[in-house]
């Protein structure tokens, strides 16, 4: 995969909240807080998401105390879900509990951080998650990928940022891709330190080595590659400044944020 690229600019008042809160994640965590304060306490973000996907959003996860944790779920309708977590005594398992059920992760160094039991409001789901860099940052941007033939093969597609800026235009770096597939499996990309250079006809006209967005209304992620479960998947993402999809050869509108093939496959693209 290539790494995107989030620029992030100061909030617009036409945006709605869950795009401010984007925004104020992965450019103003940091605000207010020290590096010591930063290095006491484990900080994760990442994906939760039912594999229905009528539960979808980001996930955030802070240790309060030795053993003690607490996550703050908000999904993509503003929807706020509330879970405490307690170490397992006898595994290197978190298990939290709320009002709207239960899920266990293993947060130690070798293990991958997703979930390894999820049931909320009745539904299996998943939890992909990544440790927060020190000083905060990092948030995701929710999407969903769908056949353009068959409509029973579809899912969610979330970009991850970590928060790292790109120093020559202030950009923020895309480090991962998360999608699930169907309604049974979820996958991160493969390879996410690989990434693909391009140039922008239709803007700038500037060769970019690193695909480019400013979040929501914005983004260039032209002749991708991802790797999920083995398997190759080409993409391009591109939103013009008004939010609106377009085609990059003809630089005219279109009806999608973007496009992906996989196995003889084609399909479409949207941010949400």
């Amino acid at each position: 995969m290539k790494k995107i690229i989030l620029l992030f600019a100061i909030t617009i008042a036409l945006y709605s909240c869950e795009k401010e809160n984007v925004q104020q994640e992965l450019s103003s965590d940091a605000v207010g807080k020290t590096t010591d304060e930063s290095q006491e306490i484990d900080r994760y973000f990442g994906v939760f998401s039912t594999f229905d996907s009528e539960l979808h959003g980001e996930i955030r996860i802070k240790e309060e105390s030795k053993n003690h944790y607490s996550a703050t779920v908000e999904l993509i309708d503003s929807e706020v879900l509330t879970f405490r977590g307690l170490k397992n005594k006898h595994s290197n398992l978190v298990d939290f509990k709320g009002n709207r059920g239960s899920f266990s992760i293993d947060f130690s160094e070798n293990s991958n951080r997703s979930a390894i039991s999820f049931l909320v409001d009745g539904k299996e789901g998943y939890i992909k998650t990544y440790k927060e860099p020190l000083g905060g940052g990092g948030g995701i941007l929710t999407g969903i990928y769908i056949d353009d033939i068959d409509p029973n093969f579809y899912g969610n597609w979330d970009l991850i940022s970590f928060g790292t800026m790109e120093p020559v235009f202030g950009l923020f770096l895309i480090d991962d891709i998360v999608i699930s597939h169907l309604t049974t499996d979820f996958y991160s990309d493969d390879n996410p330190a690989e990434w693909d250079n391009f140039i922008d006809e239709c803007f700038s006209g500037f060769p970019f080595e690193r695909a480019a967005t400013n979040g929501f209304d914005f983004t260039l992620a032209q002749d991708q590659v991802a790797t999920f479960n083995g398997v190759i998947t080409n993409w391009s993402m591109n939103i013009d400044q008004s939010g609106f999809g377009y085609d990059p050869m003809t630089c005219g509108p279109s009806p999608t944020h973007g496009t992906w093939s996989r196995n003889g496959r084609t399909g479409t693209l949207m941010l949400l």
